[in-house]
C-alpha cells in the first residue's frame, strides 16, 4: 500500500466544504490577502498501524482556523464546526477506508500580531488499505 495522505486531504476537504460556514473558507495553502475568517487542512504525521492482516496508518491531522473581529467567540465557532464535520465522521477515500476519525485536542491562541485569534485542533485518524 503507499499511503495516500492526499485521499486523506481530499476527504477532509469535502467534509469541510460541506458546511455553509466553512465553503470557500478552506485552504491547504492560503492565499496571501487572504479574507478572515478561514481554514486550513494542517500537517499530518502518519504512523504505521499495520498488522500481519491488513496495512494501515494511524493518521495525526491537524486543522487551524484563523479569525480576527469578534475575538475568540468567533474562532471556536468555526473550530465547533470542523469538530461537528469530522468528529466521529466516516470519510470516503480512494484506494483506503477510513476506520476512526476522532478528536483530540484543540486549543486558541492569539497570534503576535495581537488581533489574529489561531485555532488548532488535532483529529486522530486510522487509514487501513482497501484490498
Amino acid at each position: 500500500m503507499s499511503l495516500s495522505l492526499n485521499e486523506l486531504q481530499k476527504a477532509v476537504y469535502a467534509a469541510l466544504n460541506g458546511s455553509s460556514l466553512l465553503t470557500s473558507k478552506i485552504f491547504d495553502n492560503v492565499p496571501e490577502g487572504q479574507a478572515f475568517p478561514y481554514v486550513q487542512i494542517g500537517h499530518d504525521e502518519p504512523k504505521d498501524w499495520s498488522t500481519a492482516t491488513f496495512r494501515g496508518y494511524d493518521v495525526s491531522l491537524v486543522v487551524e482556523t484563523f479569525a480576527r473581529g469578534r475575538g475568540e467567540l468567533e474562532t471556536k465557532q468555526y473550530m465547533d464546526e470542523v469538530h461537528r464535520l469530522l468528529d466521529r465522521a466516516e470519510l470516503a477515500m480512494s484506494g483506503q477506508q477510513m476506520i476512526l476519525c476522532v478528536y483530540d485536542t484543540g486549543r486558541v491562541d492569539t497570534e503576535p500580531d495581537g488581533v489574529t485569534f489561531h485555532g488548532t485542533q488535532r483529529f486522530r485518524t486510522l487509514i487501513q488499505e482497501v484490498p
